[in-house]
């Protein structure tokens, strides 16, 4: 099922793209903060995660789909030639090869309504209070209070950069400092030598900036789509997987 969630989703997000015309390979140093103009940011990241999904499956789990393998392996090797060489139509091409051949990915449909988080490897002292978030956020997304969802991705990374703030430098800001916002959590971790990777520094800041728009009263409020939400989702286990 994992495979079928996988490519269910990347057919969507390569349908979206081709929908809106979104020249989905461009860059933008100003991406990642231009959050309403720049939407293909999250369609990337909604292409990037199923393709590492797929590349997953075809290395571990062959048998589980249905399909003959060896046309299978084809089809995923075809699917990731065209990822690298940025074909988002010989991507979909692909994909409808895929579901013509591998039975479960039509008739899975009913059991992807619902997205299921798996809780990654993290601090006994945070664990708990984490996956009790996750699993809140969790229901908001299948229960469609996506600002919901914003909201507890941001307390998540909250908790996560706390705790590596103490891993790092001893002291506990939690008691010191209880208010500091995600920001400056991040710039207080930069004092202190402790490096991030640029793409996962972008991530937070993201995550904050929904998590901003969709919570602080303003002139026009901010209400993050389903696939803005599933893409929030994405990078905090994504952020929580590099913290630790």
């Amino acid at each position: 099922m994992e495979f079928v969630r996988a490519v269910e989703r990347l057919g969507e997000a390569l349908k979206k793209i081709g929908d809106e015309k979104i020249d989905f390979f461009k860059t933008s140093p100003k991406a990642i903060y231009d959050y309403n103009e720049k939407r293909f940011e999250l369609l990337k990241a909604e292409v990037n995660q199923a393709i590492g999904s797929i590349r997953t499956f075809y290395k571990t789990g062959l048998e589980e789909i249905g399909g003959e393998n060896a046309e299978t392996v084809s089809l995923i090797e075809d699917l990731d030639a065209c990822y690298k060489r940025n074909d988002t139509k010989g991507m979909m091409a692909v994909l409808e090869k895929i579901k013509k051949h591998v039975p479960n990915v039509q008739t899975g449909k009913k059991q992807l309504s619902e997205l299921r988080i798996i809780v990654p490897p993290l601090p006994l002292e945070i664990r708990e209070e984490v996956a009790l978030d996750l699993t809140e956020a969790e229901r908001c997304y299948n229960n469609n209070c996506f600002r919901s969802v914003a909201i507890l991705c941001g307390r998540i990374l909250e908790t996560a950069l706390f705790r590596k703030y103490y891993e790092a430098t001893g002291d506990d800001l939690l008691e010191t400092s209880p208010n500091l916002g995600l920001g400056k959590l991040i710039a207080k971790l930069k004092e202190k030598n402790v490096v991030f990777d640029p793409g996962l520094t972008e991530q937070m800041h993201l995550i904050n900036q929904v998590r901003i728009s969709s919570v602080h009263k303003k002139s026009n409020n901010f209400y993050p789509t389903k696939e803005q939400a599933y893409a929030m989702l994405l990078y905090t286990l994504d952020v929580l997987k590099k913290l630790f």
